[in-house]
């Protein structure tokens, strides 16, 4: 799972040592998935709506 590396807290996700990159890198996952679970909701919620009619 990719996300695991994501919730884990912040000390330990951007060490001062860590060079920049791989700082925007793990950023880039964290909206990745963020844009994962909006599309996943929008799509539920297109569902629930046809339903209701």
């Amino acid at each position: 799972m990719s996300y695991v590396k994501t919730l884990s807290p912040p000390e330990e996700t951007y060490k001062a040592s860590e060079p920049a990159s791989s700082r925007q890198d793990s950023i880039k996952e964290y909206l990745m998935i963020l844009y994962e679970i909006s599309h996943i909701l929008r799509a539920r919620l297109k569902m629930f709506r046809k339903t209701d009619k």
